[in-house]
């Protein structure tokens, strides 16, 4: 299993390569590395090209995207600025690197737009290679799910992201190759196809519970809980944090559903539990152990978690342990 880059520090990290950079929101938090045999200069040059034309929403997916995204109604606008401030809220708790993306690279899009990308259609989509996130209002939207969909994929957009440049593309439009997407690692460039996956997925979605917190009491977000209250007896109410809606244009509720990653949390969860069991002379908490993973999330080193989990199942190929415990 290779976690290259995983146990290097900041310094060794930056003589690889760099983080991408973007005028209006700065330098985001994925990293690209070249090739060894690539010049620097030659380096600079593509990634600058690159850069350049993500900024302008140059090339056929941006420019694609431009000509067929929804345009936000006010009421959206405001609940994307007002989750885009919870979620760097949290990210600044929890990490030193302060990343932010404009409300512009933000798109609502519907399920046509995944037909015409050949994407399976799926709630929203993070693309931190090109510094745009998707949410998809294929049917309309109640603020709740907005919110939760949106959080979900902020979060990995602000999670470290690594590629590779290599010598092959360099002078080639599109040549990075994915090798780390938050906490999971991309094997053969395939996204669907990663260690630490589950975890990743576990990660996000209890940050984006954390944000959800907050929206229970908020404006914009009582009507939603008022029809959750209807749909549910108050009992169940009570849980509405961990429900998102749907609504048609007669503001009738379609569909109620859970937030999702319910196994990949409850994996989480025991694992944490018994790393703080095995580990109680290290951590008064198991929260701290939480905080270790939420850090490693954002930047990229995963080395100081699979050492705990080597120490609490055993000094064995840590693939054999994510298997075992389902992250």
């Amino acid at each position: 299993m290779n976690l290259h880059l995983a146990d290097t520090t900041r310094q060794e990290l930056l003589a690889e390569g760099r983080f991408m950079r973007f005028p209006g929101s700065g330098e985001n938090n994925t990293f690209i590395r070249k090739a060894s045999h690539i010049p620097w200069d030659k380096f600079e040059e593509t990634l600058n090209f690159l850069e350049g034309g993500i900024y302008q929403k140059a090339g056929y997916f941006l420019e694609f995207l431009e000509e067929r995204k929804i345009e936000k109604s006010n009421e959206q606008i405001a609940v994307i600025r007002f989750i885009k401030n919870e979620v760097l809220k949290i990210l600044k708790h929890y990490s030193a690197k302060q990343v932010d993306l404009e409300i512009d690279r933000i798109y609502i899009v519907n399920d046509k737009i995944f037909e015409r990308l050949d994407i399976d259609p799926v709630p929203g989509m993070s693309f931190s290679l090109r510094n745009i996130v998707m949410i998809n209002t294929e049917e309309k939207l109640g603020n709740t799910a907005l919110a939760s969909v949106l959080a979900h994929e902020l979060f990995h957009q602000f999670s470290f992201e690594k590629g590779l440049m290599t010598a092959k593309a360099a002078d080639q439009e599109g040549p990075i190759i994915r090798e780390r997407s938050g906490l999971s690692v991309v094997i053969n460039n395939d996204v669907d196809n990663r260690y630490l996956k589950n975890l990743d997925e576990a990660i996000t979605t209890e940050l984006e519970f954390q944000v959800m917190k907050k929206v229970k009491n908020h404006d914009l977000f009582r009507g939603d809980y008022e029809i959750i209250k209807k749909e549910f007896d108050k009992d169940r109410a009570q849980e509405a944090v961990d429900l998102i809606y749907s609504i048609d244009e007669n503001g009738d509720v379609l569909y109620l559903y859970s937030t999702p990653y319910r196994e990949q949390r409850a994996n989480l969860k025991k694992v944490i539990n018994d790393i703080f069991e095995f580990n109680q002379d290290k951590f008064s908490t198991a929260e701290e152990i939480f905080d270790i993973f939420v850090k490693a999330y954002f930047d990229g080193n995963i080395i100081p978690i699979t050492r705990l989990l080597k120490k609490t199942y055993g000094n064995r190929p840590i693939k054999e342990i994510i298997q075992e415990v389902g992250l």
